[in-house]
């Protein structure tokens, strides 16, 4: 796990799916200064993309951990969880309140 997730989990009390993490990564969004741009709209971009690419986990991961449990045997009908987006929105609203503090905590 990258230290802006564990930043973000320890800051707020949450867990942050193992999937959400990885997705982000893959998509370059595991820091404060990209987070903070995600939309709604970037969000469907993000599931057009994960539906559409052709990806293999690595061999010592499961497919859950890159499509979480619903999708992880049918990629071509990804989404993230209604929960979990909602997630994703509220922590880029904190990521932007206080980017200052995580870019700083981040050393960004």
């Amino acid at each position: 796990m990258s230290a802006f997730w564990t930043c973000l989990e320890g800051t707020y009390g949450i867990h942050i799916p193992i999937y959400v993490q990885n997705i982000m990564h893959i998509m370059g969004y595991d820091n404060p200064v990209s987070f903070q741009r995600i939309t709604p709209a970037k969000l469907k971009e993000i599931e057009d993309f994960m539906r559409s690419i052709n990806f293999s986990p690595p061999i010592d991961a499961r497919s859950e951990d890159y499509f979480g449990i619903f999708f992880a045997h049918e990629r071509e009908n990804f989404s993230f969880t209604p929960g979990d987006k909602d997630l994703i929105l509220g922590l880029v609203d904190r990521v932007k309140e206080y980017s200052h503090i995580f870019k700083k905590l981040l050393n960004y």
